[in-house]
């Protein structure tokens, strides 16, 4: 997906503004059809420019809302990790097993 490509490039020139986006992350946030513990769903012909602010949204929402347990895993983190990096990091473990 160009979605995930055109993000990492993004991500390596503003680490702390634009979240990485690839299928482990995905996988956290979205699914198919409406899931409990999925915040997004699928809409048909939804185009990439609605699609990537409303996951941002939500991983923006996830940092804040639990802020302490972020800054407790950045504790454990090299110190030149942003936390979005982090978030992306804990969704490779978790999105791998392909939650959605």
């Amino acid at each position: 997906m160009q979605l995930t490509i055109l993000s990492k490039i993004l991500h390596r020139k503003r680490p702390l503004l634009v979240p990485l986006f690839d299928d482990n992350v995905r996988s956290c946030y979205w699914t198919w059809t409406p899931t409990p513990g999925y915040p997004m769903h699928r809409v048909r012909n939804r185009p990439d420019a609605e699609f990537f602010p409303l996951v941002a949204e939500h991983l923006v929402r996830d940092l804040t809302s639990q802020a302490e347990l972020w800054a407790r895993l950045a504790a454990h983190a090299p110190a030149d990790v942003p936390p979005l990096r982090l978030l992306d990091a804990i969704a490779w473990g978790l999105g791998g097993n392909h939650l959605a």
